[in-house]
């Protein structure tokens, strides 16, 4: 019967902590979207009226100069001597005048265009290119690099891909088969093609991808502890600062023997670069930061796995522009691969920027997922301690029972010597009563 009620009640607070754990995602996640609700009604509104006005401005400006030009054109227009030599004077000036002109155009429209793309949700901001579509950036690469070696403007994937294979050498010998099936033009290339086939570093995970089940294992799996990637010389962030200071120096090098320093292209690959590897190291700082917090609150192995959890995280949402890219590639194609290549890579630039503006474990995305995931462990962690205590009830109600079985054997022994007893105790008491009449008698 205990036990029953046991039950029931595990049963009801199961059920109510259902519920609450349920409306507490609820409002979090309505929450959340109010406010990016708000962050776009507040883009959308205002933004384009800026950009109205913009155009508004460009076009009076335009219109003015048109008056100006019609005016001298019909002053210079007369017959007189005069007229003559200042329309010889002004033939003289125009193509100065109008080259002024045309860079002053070209400039407003410069203007023009990084404000459309700072506004713009889907442009590209990444070093103000305004990529609209895959066609922009097409357009962009064959008028700045016709003859762009694939691989030298990068993401923070293809920087984690180079050290990955400098330290452990087995995606190495893939790289290579990849170059060689694709027709790629270097190792490089096939280098980068190759981080696109994982969504998670291998530096981190073994084979992309994260395996953990537990609560209390590593989301990497290469790093199955923090002592592993703390280790002063020898773990693995000590490994990857070594690595990030020679691969900047050796891809700079390439950078600069393939571009004039100074070209526009030459100036986006460099940013790439200084950019990628600014991130990934404050992506690790930020890691440290938020394991040693919870580390105080869940202990080292569950604060291990959030920390690491929330970590890949950013990974996955950083690698959304490179799904589906190499389902894009053609053999042999190597323009039409690297056009694939770099939209998906300056896109990528795009996502990181937002997390490194937002603190990185700062961001909407991960705190709503710590959040969510802190709710539902305390709801498990109090079924757990619900079930731990319900099991030593039962233990205790068992060994109750063993106890009230052999006092009730003990008692039905007794009862049994008892009835043997009571025969004598008649005899006894018949005994006593011929006694007392003896006594009597006399």
């Amino acid at each position: 019967m205990l036990s029953q009620d046991l039950s029931v009640e595990l049963l009801k607070a199961s059920e109510g902590l259902s519920e609450t754990v349920q409306k507490q995602l609820e409002v979090e996640v309505e929450s959340i979207d109010r406010r990016i609700t708000s962050i776009r009604n507040y883009v959308d509104d205002s933004m384009e009226s800026r950009l109205t006005s913009m155009r508004t401005f460009l076009k009076s400006t335009v219109k003015l100069f048109d008056d100006k030009l019609s005016t001298i054109s019909s002053v210079m227009d007369g017959p007189s001597p005069a007229m003559t030599m200042r329309s010889s004077i002004a033939n003289r000036a125009a193509p100065q005048e109008s080259e002024e002109r045309s860079q002053r155009f070209e400039d407003i429209e410069k203007r023009l265009r990084k404000m459309e793309s700072d506004t713009s949700v889907s442009s590209v901001k990444f070093a103000s290119l305004g990529f609209e579509s895959a066609q922009d950036s097409n357009a962009w690469l064959l008028t700045h690099a016709p003859s762009h070696p694939i691989g030298l403007i990068i993401d923070p994937f293809i920087v984690m891909h180079h050290i990955s294979i400098n330290i452990y050498g087995r995606d190495g010998l893939h790289a290579m088969e990849l170059a060689r099936k694709l027709k790629l033009q270097n190792l490089d290339a096939s280098v980068s093609v190759s981080s696109f086939e994982c969504g998670i570093p291998r530096i981190l995970c073994k084979e992309g991808v994260s395996t953990a089940t537990l609560i209390t294992e590593s989301c990497f799996t290469r790093i199955p502890n923090f002592k592993t990637w703390d280790e002063r010389g020898t773990g693995v962030r000590a490994l990857v600062k070594e690595q990030l200071t020679s691969f900047a120096k050796s891809h700079g090098a390439s950078i600069n023997q393939a571009f004039a320093r100074g070209a526009v292209f030459w100036s986006a690959a460099t940013e790439a670069l200084l950019l990628s590897v600014s991130w990934i190291e404050e992506w690790m700082r930020a890691f440290e930061d938020l394991y040693k917090q919870l580390e105080e609150k869940l202990g080292p192995k569950k604060g291990m796995h959030v920390a690491t959890r929330l970590a890949l995280r950013i990974w996955h949402l950083i690698n959304k522009p490179r799904l589906g890219a190499m389902g894009q590639l053609s053999i042999g194609n190597n323009d039409q691969t690297c056009q694939r290549i770099f939209f998906a890579v300056v896109q990528v630039h795009d996502a990181m920027a937002r997390f490194k503006e937002n603190n990185f474990m700062d961001d909407p995305s991960i705190t709503g997922e710590l959040v969510r995931f802190l709710l539902l462990h305390s709801g498990f962690s109090t079924v757990e301690r619900l079930d731990g205590e319900v099991s030593g009830l039962t233990q205790d109600l068992a060994l109750v029972r063993k106890d009230l079985k052999s006092v009730t054997s003990g008692s039905s022994t007794a009862q049994n010597k008892l009835d043997k007893l009571e025969p004598l105790r008649k005899e006894h008491d018949a005994l006593q009563r011929r006694v007392v009449a003896l006594e009597k008698k006399k």
